[in-house]
């Protein structure tokens, strides 16, 4: 009850919005106590979770005061959240309308001549969000005139080399990359975006020499520990990859991509049996994990990879048993064992 009221309270506030209207006047004059109270209402009810709430604020607030850039942009923030949270198909479209949002907040701030260094992180925060909505074009021109506007911060140049970067544009993306390392030589992460470039154009030992100055700036990232193992395996050294993954603790070496990385070194190694074993230390670690199913699978086909078909056999059970129905991957397994030269069907 009390938090119905509450909410009740901050409609209220955007209700009120533009209700002294002067005589004469043809527009409702807006009172800007009242809209901040109704932005600061708004952003209580994101910081608590509560999207809904904030919403309805919002909504309210942009249809009373559209030339304000600051209802866009909460609301973008809202339905980020949103999509973050929901885990369901209408996450994408959540996302497009968060970015959406945020276009329209920077298109106002810019015509309201804000200050450079806050339409710059305006532009930033546009940016990220078109990037996990998949609009990398977008997200690439947000990050560009970030840097535009504060071109001291590196953090700009440096997300405009990965949108570069996915969009296969490799010789801009290293001149933004460049610039980075200008601003900020101990950046790691340009170090490790350029190891990532030279590894695709085939330069082994450029891409060998930045990454191992990505870990000496960085030496406890395991984002970066876990591209230095592969690019160790794809340049012939899986032995050095494994070293870098062995020792870590049993539930970082559980992680899928940590995982996955050990044994493909394993597998590059000729060792079958061991690709195996990290795959099933995966699935025993986390056996109720939702794709706890594709460490089973991928354990399986390791140890029939080794000629253990029996051991095989036995991880495809547990694929089955924890896996979606019809599963696609699970089937193809079983029919490879089936198949296999010593099977007992």
């Amino acid at each position: 009850m009390a938090k119905r009221i509450i909410v009740s309270a901050s409609l209220a506030v955007v209700v009120a919005l533009g209700c002294d209207q002067q005589p004469g006047s043809t527009a409702p004059a807006v009172d800007s106590a009242a809209v901040n109270a109704s932005l600061s209402s708004a952003e209580q009810y994101l910081s608590a979770g509560d999207t809904a709430s904030a919403e309805a604020i919002l909504v309210k607030l942009i249809e009373k005061t559209p030339g304000d850039y600051r209802p866009h942009e909460l609301y973008g923030r809202v339905l980020y959240l949103r999509a973050a949270v929901s885990g369901s198909p209408g996450a994408a479209e959540h996302l497009g309308r968060a970015h959406d949002h945020y276009r329209i907040a920077v298109e106002s701030a810019t015509a309201a001549a804000v200050a450079s260094s806050e339409l710059a992180g305006l532009n930033q925060s546009a940016g990220e969000i078109a990037s996990v909505a998949g609009r990398r074009g977008e997200a690439l021109a947000h990050f560009r005139e970030a840097g535009r506007l504060d071109p001291t911060n590196p953090k700009h140049p440096l997300y405009a080399a990965q949108m570069l970067v996915q969009l296969d544009r490799r010789g801009e993306a290293r001149t933004a990359l460049q610039r980075v390392l200008v601003l900020d030589p101990d950046e790691p992460f340009a170090h490790a975006s350029l190891a990532s470039i030279a590894l695709a154009e085939a330069d082994q030992d450029a891409a060998i020499r930045h990454i191992e100055a990505a870990r000496a700036i960085d030496g406890d990232s395991l984002a970066i520990r876990l591209q230095e193992a592969s690019i160790r395996r794809r340049c012939d050294q899986p032995r050095r990859g494994l070293e870098l993954l062995v020792g870590l603790d049993d539930g970082t070496r559980a992680e899928e991509a940590v995982t996955a990385e050990i044994a493909e070194c394993y597998l590059r190694l000729g060792e079958p049996a061991k690709a195996a074993e990290a795959w099933e230390h995966r699935f025993l670690t986390h056996p109720h994990h939702p794709a706890a199913w594709r460490a089973a699978v991928r354990a399986a086909h390791a140890r029939l990879a080794g000629g253990d078909t029996e051991a095989a056999r036995w991880w495809s059970r547990q694929a089955q048993l924890v896996a979606p129905p019809d599963e696609p991957e699970v089937a193809a397994l079983k029919q490879a064992i089936d198949s296999a030269p010593d099977s007992e069907l």
